[in-house]
């Protein structure tokens, strides 16, 4: 029995250390050709092979940063000291290269633009520290632009937009607060795959995360571990997706693909240095089939040029054979872009909170609609045209809302606004005057678990609520209103296959389009009591689970069905009048000039193709905005001009029509 208690401590120990046979036995490592000193005083040597220049840029925290040639010889130098940079192509300008550069100072980070022909470094940016040092830094290439990320002392990353203009021939920068994220303390390095939008940091003795890299993205991570003995202590990313890590406490590098490996670090792949060479920092760019890295080794004060045969049969197969070091941007695919023009003031706290709107119009003063918006965790909030919150009324966890306007109600025409409340599995009722207030009337109890969704129909004088339960069951209610009473009789119910949500009724039709979020869009017809739901959009590529908000917008009497498709940040239009054919899908990005973020993760939306002033002649769309960020914010809700809707709509159907 203590025999067989030895083996199993010791074969523990052995797993603990981190000696995985798999990587141990790594018979097809990639070599060396190539590993040459670089005669300059530095701390670290960034390879630049371009198309036409060629060269090394070295970077020393007393000498600043300085540019060699292939042969190492020093060709300029920027004056300051920089303690680490990164460098891009900018996507916005293809000519132009961008070193962001820590000041080892002051903690500034400082944003030059490098000529390599005239071999020039210009300041175009600076952005200084805020509380805390800023301890390292990465550049990234996205569908958004070129972003900055750094990281600070006290575990905060700060995630920034670098805009580029060409004036005069002159390139000016500007930098734009995206996001922060607290990322904890003891991260050592960053980097960006541009191909993927993912973002890399280094904590030293645990592993690498993995973040998404986009304005919009996921505040989600996953680490890979590293379960050798030392640190993590650099990272460097290739064009292709793979990632090179190094630990000035092993003499090899690890080469991993975060999407393909499932192992833990190190990885299937290493190069093997010298043995007595340990390095703190690598940085690398490709050479044809071959792979330059720049290394320094802390103990010796040694900075290093290496050459790699990076197992270019297996390797340089498909997409990474026609990789450049400049083809650190990527190729995104083309997507409608629309452009908010106005977003509300943030709901009062960070969750998921915002919800879903609805739009009422003022009919004598069409500037003077308002937006009516739902906080799940709080109440009703009222909104102008220009985002300022007017009004709110805490009347509990409302999900979702409708209004319908001039309804006959004891010989005279009123609004109405309804909300799904799961605070009592209720359905809110309001009163909404001629200048747009709104009142609490009362909540009408309904037999439904949990309710969700809610959409309102109006027909024949008569007002309906139908308002589904996460569990799929729909209930249609008929809303009776007087001065002394409301009350609500169920005429009918249904049921969905899984959860639903959103739903719009087409009052002239007599249409229910409601989405059942895993699998697409349905519609029933309301004027025949024993119609069936019928599935006329399916939720697969360009459109992605989940379904959730939909409204409808009308060009020249043909209606046209718009739904935010949550699970890849876009809307789809559907032409409901011609056999439900998608028309094609839009996303709203980032209008910079104004400030105003774009938009991700949308529950709720509402559309309206009604003229509100000379700002939104074609009409409006609100869309709730699941990640509001630039800066980092509680969610809240984006307006976008209808002319966008209106122009795309139009000009899809030409083309249909040619």
């Amino acid at each position: 029995m203590r025999i067989t208690q030895c083996i199993y401590i010791l074969l523990s120990l052995i797993l603990l250390s981190g000696c995985h046979i798999n990587t141990v036995q790594n018979t097809t490592a990639s070599k060396i050709v190539s590993f040459k000193q670089i005669n300059s005083q530095g701390q670290e040597a960034h390879p630049v092979y371009l198309s036409n220049h060629k060269g090394w840029l070295v970077v020393d925290a007393a000498q600043g940063l300085t540019w060699i040639n292939p042969d190492f010889a020093p060709i300029s130098n920027w004056n300051g000291k920089v303690a680490t940079i990164d460098w891009r192509i900018s996507v916005q300008q293809p000519e132009l290269v961008l070193i962001a550069a820590l000041d080892n100072d002051t903690s500034a980070i400082h944003v030059l633009h490098f000529d390599p022909a005239r071999a020039s470094f210009n300041e175009l940016a600076s952005l200084p520290a805020n509380e805390s040092d800023i301890e390292g830094l990465c550049l990234g290439n996205t569908s958004d632009g070129l972003s900055l990320f750094s990281i600070d002392t006290l575990g905060i990353l700060q995630h920034h937009a670098i805009d580029i203009e060409l004036i005069d021939n002159q390139f000016s920068a500007s930098l734009q607060t995206i996001r922060s994220l607290n990322i904890g303390p003891n991260m050592s390095d960053c980097a960006v795959i541009d191909k993927t939008h993912q973002l890399l940091i280094a904590e030293e003795e645990i592993g690498i995360w993995q973040y998404d890299a986009l304005s919009e993205g996921e505040n989600e991570r996953q680490l890979i571990p590293f379960t050798a003995s030392g640190e993590v202590e650099s990272i460097s990313t290739h064009s292709s997706g793979y990632v090179f890590a190094a630990s000035p406490d092993s003499d090899k590098i690890w080469v991993f693909d975060p999407n393909e490996d499932t192992n833990l670090m190190p990885a299937r792949r290493d190069i093997s240095l010298p043995s007595d060479v340990r390095l703190n920092s690598i940085n690398i760019a490709t050479n044809t089939a071959k792979l330059l890295l720049g290394g320094y080794d802390e103990n010796k004060q040694q900075l290093y040029a290496v050459e790699i045969d990076w197992l270019a049969d297996q390797h340089n197969q498909g997409a990474l054979s026609n990789q450049q070091a400049e083809a650190h941007q990527t190729d995104f695919a083309a997507v409608e872009t629309f452009y908010a023009v106005a977003e509300t003031d943030s709901v009062q706290r960070f969750g998921d909170a915002a919800d879903d709107p609805a739009i009422w119009i003022n009919d004598s003063q069409p500037d003077k609609s308002l937006i009516f918006s739902t906080d799940k965790k709080y109440g009703l909030n009222i909104y102008s045209l220009r985002g300022e919150l007017v009004q709110t009324l805490p009347v509990g966890k409302i999900n979702n809302i409708d209004i319908r306007q001039n309804i006959l109600i004891d010989g005279q025409y009123k609004d109405i606004a309804v909300a799904s409340n799961r605070s009592n599995q209720s359905m809110s009722v309001f009163s909404i005057n001629e200048f747009g207030v709104a009142k609490h009337l009362t909540d009408i109890p309904t037999d439904l678990n949990d309710v969700y969704g809610l959409c309102l129909y109006q027909h024949d004088g008569q007002l309906e609520v139908i308002i589904n339960d996460t569990d799929g069951q729909f209930n249609r209610y008929q809303l009776t209103i007087d001065i002394s009473d409301i009350s609500a009789k169920k005429i009918d119910y249904f049921r969905a296959n899984s959860q639903p949500e959103g739903c719009v009724v087409d009052d002239d039709t007599k249409r229910l389009f409601f989405g059942e979020e895993s699998t697409g869009v349905w519609k029933m017809q309301l004027d025949n009591i024993n119609e069936q739901p019928v599935l006329i959009a399916k939720a697969h590529a360009p459109v992605k689970p989940d379904i959730e908000g939909m409204g409808i917008y009308s060009i020249d009497g043909e209606k046209f069905l718009v739904v935010s498709s949550q699970g890849n940040n876009r809307f789809a239009i559907y032409r409901i009048d011609a056999d439900n054919e998608l028309l094609g899908v839009f996303e709203i990005s980032a209008n910079k000039a104004l400030g105003i973020d774009a938009v991700s993760e949308t529950d709720g939306i509402e559309v309206t193709s009604v003229a509100l002033s000379d700002r939104f002649p074609k009409g409006l769309l609100v869309v709730q905005d699941g990640r509001n960020v630039m800066p980092m914010a509680p969610q809240n809700f984006k307006l976008v001009s209808g002319e966008y809707l209106y122009d795309f709509i139009t000009l899809k159907i030409r083309q249909l029509a040619q």
